[in-house]
């Protein structure tokens, strides 16, 4: 995996800024709520989705997870090729 695809896979999926109260000052001094999350990381929601895409499939038995280490190794596999094709747009 290039550098590039390893930073764009790190990055927050589902970032969301710090909120401005009112005055538009930030949520993030003393007692006051910060309304900020990072979640999962790009590359953890794109392995995510392509485990869902072969979970979905009919011909795997729900009852049989004998493949599941070989499942989880593909959707790696499938995010960092995702990352790795966006990196080379990132360029």
């Amino acid at each position: 995996m290039t550098t590039t695809a390893k930073i764009l896979g790190s990055q927050p999926a589902y970032a969301r800024p710090a909120s401005l109260d009112n005055t538009g000052s930030s949520h993030q001094d003393g007692d006051r709520h910060v309304d900020e999350a990072d979640g999962l990381t790009k590359r953890e929601a794109f392995a995510m989705a392509a485990l869902q895409g072969m979970l979905a499939n009919n011909a795997i038995k729900a009852d049989n997870y004998e493949n599941a280490p070989l499942m989880a190794r593909g959707a790696k596999a499938m995010a960092d090729a995702l990352l790795g094709e966006l990196a080379k747009e990132a360029q």
